[in-house]
């Protein structure tokens, strides 16, 4: 958001966002912190309860990502890497695990912030694998406006 303005044909009063799958879960959270974005549509997005992530997925793997490697059970988005510090990998760990912790981070319980008006779009083969998001996601999805 801060770089639009170095873009001259950026219109700075029209910000849109548009998320899919855990691109709509980082759409959700910049709308809680940055009321610049003026509409935003979350497609087939995860939780915006990360207990609820973490419960579907897991806290994710520790590794070295290969190109195409699946390790764990864990794909590239999951996968922690070996070359990170002992302390921030125990501090994650940790985060994951306290559930006050997920809470003060989740979108959730930070919707009150949230301004912009929010499309949200499941489609009925959404989250058909371990993969997707699941289509039961959308009524909750949906109720977080509600």
């Amino acid at each position: 958001m801060n770089a639009l303005p170095s873009f001259p044909q950026a219109d700075l009063e029209r910000i849109g966002m548009w998320g899919h799958s855990m691109g709509g879960g980082v759409t959700l959270k910049v709308l809680t912190v940055d009321k610049r974005i003026k509409a935003a549509v979350l497609y087939s997005s995860v939780s915006a309860d990360f207990t609820d992530i973490i419960e579907r997925w897991g806290p994710g793997c520790l590794g070295d990502v290969i190109e195409g490697e699946v390790a764990f059970g864990c794909n590239s988005s999951d996968i922690l890497p070996l070359s990170l510090p002992d302390n921030l990998v125990a501090s994650y760990f940790n985060s994951v695990a306290d559930p006050d912790m997920l809470e003060a981070v989740s979108p959730l319980y930070h919707l009150d912030f949230v301004t912009a008006p929010v499309q949200i779009v499941y489609g009925t083969e959404d989250g058909k694998t371990s993969a997707g998001t699941p289509p039961g996601m959308v009524e909750e999805n949906v109720r977080w406006f509600y």
